[in-house]
């Protein structure tokens, strides 16, 4: 599929919007979010929609699950795409946590480096 010029500097300029805008949310959060006590629901609900979002802008094509062992192992957002799983676990004050066995594509999103959801 061919794209015309306009069509391209669209896509450009959505993709940057939602950086922008992604940016400034975050910054927000980062002001307000600390006076709750549910923070880290918060965030991860933010998280999960701008992912939807940036997946939906981009047109990446993906099954979305929530993963839990028996024994309380989590993975907050498990994406099924091109046959592969990739997961990402939210944590708004954590900067580290311990990976769940058995995940190759971990991403850990936090406060500081929230636009890796973008990626």
């Amino acid at each position: 599929m061919k794209f015309q010029e306009s069509e391209i500097l669209e896509f450009k300029k959505s993709t940057s919007e939602l950086k922008e805008g992604l940016i400034s949310i975050s910054a927000i959060l980062n002001k307000y979010i600390l006076l709750k006590n549910d923070a880290g629901q918060l965030f991860e609900n933010f998280c999960i929609l701008e992912r939807m979002k940036y997946r939906e802008y981009n047109k990446v094509y993906a099954n979305q699950y929530f993963w839990r062992t028996y024994d309380g192992a989590e993975v907050d957002l498990v994406e099924e795409r091109s046959g592969k799983l990739f997961a990402f676990e939210f944590k708004f004050r954590k900067s580290s946590v311990r990976k769940p066995a058995g995940w190759d594509n971990y991403k850990l999103i936090n406060k500081n480096n929230i636009l890796d959801i973008l990626k």
